[in-house]
């Protein structure tokens, strides 16, 4: 990545359809979770977003997810990313050229490196501020298709929220750069099936 350039994680990846290698995954598109190509790619990106924060380079586009999803835990240091938007997009401002790597071992966890000369940087963060948190809790239907007391829910229930963390780089020449990145999850009733 070139010195002022702006980096997109979507112009990397794109075309997201099966010619380039993707196989359709779970997406959440208008709230609405389905399978299509690209699902699975958050993990990345999410992943990317927290390395550009630990390296203090200046992000200019990101999005949280709709739902407050547990796997990207803490909430509010999640990125999402569709085609052809939402997009994660940040600048290197470093003065040097950096290399973004990325690994994936044989257990499939994922690493990314941020490479670049050391010039000083100090980040620091809050740890994320949760609020206005909604239980949606989940809606029941009642069958004689299941056994009595069996319960199977089929749609998980997701808590809204809203979610803060400060951000703060510190440069050599002791310019100070503040950011507060929030996040909104919308809430979502679950599904249960219930025998009776």
């Amino acid at each position: 990545i070139a010195p002022n350039e702006e980096f997109s994680l979507l112009k990397l990846l794109s075309p997201f359809d099966e010619t380039n290698g993707y196989i359709k995954e779970m997406v959440i598109q208008d709230g609405v979770f389905k399978a299509d190509y690209g699902g699975g790619l958050c993990q990345l990106s999410t992943t990317v977003f927290r390395a550009i924060i630990d390296a203090g380079l200046p992000v200019t586009e990101r999005t949280n997810h709709s739902y407050w999803l547990h796997y990207y835990s803490p909430p509010g240091t999640d990125a999402t990313i569709f085609e052809p938007k939402p997009d994660l997009k940040f600048i290197n401002d470093t003065g040097q050229y950096i290399l973004l790597n990325a690994q994936v071992n044989t257990d499939l966890d994922l690493t990314i490196d941020l490479w670049g000369a050391k010039d000083g940087t100090i980040v620091t963060k809050t740890e994320p501020v949760v609020y206005n948190v909604i239980y949606p809790g989940n809606n029941f239907i009642y069958t004689k298709a299941l056994a009595p007391g069996v319960k199977n829910c089929t749609v998980y229930s997701y808590n809204g929220a809203d979610v803060y963390f400060d951000y703060k780089v510190i440069y050599k020449d002791g310019t100070i750069k503040e950011n507060r990145f929030s996040s909104h999850y919308i809430p979502h009733k679950g599904l249960c099936y219930v025998g009776y």
